[in-house]
């Protein structure tokens, strides 16, 4: 499993808890983990997508001359 697979998976859980959590504050809680493994597994996505590694390197090494 990847970790982009992994975080979606764990923002799955937290919404799933946050729909069926009836205290409010918890709610809001899971509400907000699972935006944050959201974006992990965003990110996790941009750095794995092929050819941006390349870019990356391509512009850190334009930068140092």
């Amino acid at each position: 499993m990847s970790m982009r697979d992994h975080y979606r998976t764990k923002a799955a859980e937290f919404q799933a808890r946050a729909r069926i959590d009836s205290n409010a504050v918890t709610r809001r809680q899971y509400e907000s983990l699972a935006q944050q493994y959201s974006k992990l597994a965003e990110q996790a996505e941009r750095r794995s997508a092929p050819g941006l590694l390349g870019e990356r390197r391509h512009a850190r090494a334009n930068r140092r001359k």
